[in-house]
């Protein structure tokens, strides 16, 4: 498309469809009257083409099949500046009295939000993109990437918002966290982006669609979508992660090694009494059987234990197995804590500490050992009547030698210092 032959001054132009009302599910565009688009789908995307710049256009939107420009529903007078280079995004709803409102007051109504000095390239091997909120019926978000260096990409945008340019390495995967804007804590829903084919390329990342589409006659659900400089629109397909760390503390003699299966296919494969594994991703928001299994077992038939677990998405966790496979055969629990092996499982683990001191959490994972203390000599209590499976909220300290007495739980008794 182009009309380079027909008009002096030219500025490069992409159109996006990403009005989520059902009404507009597909429409006509015209341009000064003239046929554009026709049946322009929603969530499609013309590649960059040349449009009159330096005199003002009208910008036509009709319902699909329309005749002429007189069908025309909504019509926008924009002037381009020759040689600059924009993106139009269609976006709202024709009738706002007939969806959600925004939750923060913005207007719904069909609109072009436009972004000029777009860019039909990157500016290096990375990847540059734009993103619009996009949503009507979605609130302030942030959108946080979570494998990375945590990174806040898109930091409290309300509905119609465009950031600037971002610039990212082109990644095969980044997992995309979207929270509301005042609490990262809640993800809201998260989304796979794979950039590893873009290095050097550029895109209009959008979110896209309903929060609510009950709220919103059944309009598509919300998404995460890019348009690419060719026309290409991308979905970022919905996921659910955790991070996991599994530690081996079964002191059973007969469960070391053990094979550890997740939901029947092998895990861990001669898990040894006192490895561990990294923290890995695992699915989340889906039941999790985990089973544990003699070393060498032939299949999951040969779990002697199984343990169902759900995952929070964007949660992280280390679970820890631990006790015997028959208590009978293993001296009592002196606080009469069954022994019975299990998993222990912390939730809201870290990975890396909050500050230049060590975060730490302890378990007491020794079977046939009473409440203890520990306490670093000479500085204070670590960990105050802790019973076997207790497992301590985290502990920070600055870096450096200790010595670490473990005593009963009168705190002056001592069994062992370290």
């Amino acid at each position: 498309m182009t009309f380079g032959s027909t008009f002096a001054q030219t500025a490069r132009l992409q159109v996006i469809h990403n009005a989520a009302d059902p009404g507009a599910a597909a429409v006509d565009i015209y341009l000064n009257g003239t046929l554009l688009l026709d049946n322009f789908g929603f969530r499609e995307a013309t590649p960059y083409i040349d449009a009159p710049a330096g005199t003002p256009i009208n910008i036509g939107v009709a319902g699909p099949n329309s005749t002429s420009a007189a069908d025309t529903l909504k019509n926008f007078n924009v002037t381009l500046t020759e040689n600059e280079t924009y993106v139009a995004i269609a976006n709202g709803v024709l009738d706002p009295n007939s969806f959600a409102s925004n939750p923060d007051g913005r207007n719904t109504g069909f609109t072009l939000f436009i972004k000029a000095m777009a860019r039909e390239t990157g500016t290096s091997s990375d990847v540059d993109f734009f993103v619009l909120h996009g949503s009507t019926d979605a609130p302030t978000v942030d959108v946080l990437v979570r494998n990375v260096t945590p990174l806040v990409l898109v930091d409290n945008a309300a509905y119609g918002d465009i950031t600037d340019y971002i610039t990212v390495p082109a990644y095969s995967s980044y997992i995309l966290d979207v929270t509301p804007g005042d609490d990262n804590s809640t993800i809201v829903a998260s989304f796979e982006a794979d950039l590893g084919g873009l290095g050097g390329g550029a895109a209009v990342v959008f979110a896209s669609g309903f929060l609510d589409p009950s709220a919103n006659q059944n309009g598509e659900a919300f998404g995460i979508f890019a348009a690419l400089p060719n026309g290409t629109v991308v979905e970022f397909p919905s996921v659910q992660w955790a991070k996991l760390q599994v530690i081996h503390n079964a002191a059973d003699i007969l469960a070391d090694p053990v094979d550890i299966y997740l939901n029947g296919s092998m895990f861990l494969d001669d898990f040894a009494f006192r490895a561990a594994t990294q923290f890995n991703y695992a699915p989340a928001g889906v039941e999790l059987n985990i089973g544990v299994a003699p070393g060498n077992s032939g299949s999951a038939n040969d779990t002697l234990k199984n343990f169902q677990v759900t995952l929070e998405n964007g949660n992280t966790y280390v679970a820890i197995a631990n006790g015997v496979l028959d208590p009978n055969s293993y001296a009592a629990n002196p606080d009469g804590r069954s022994t019975a092996i299990t998993l222990f499982v912390k939730e809201m683990a870290r990975e890396t500490g909050t500050g230049s001191d060590i975060d730490f959490f302890v378990l007491h994972g020794a079977t046939d050992a009473p409440t203890v203390d520990v306490i670093a000599r000479d500085v204070a209590t670590l960990v105050d009547d802790a019973a076997y499976g207790d497992i301590t909220g985290y502990i920070s300290v600055p870096p450096g030698n200790y010595t670490l007495d473990l005593t009963l739980a009168d705190g002056t008794t001592l069994v062992q210092s370290y």
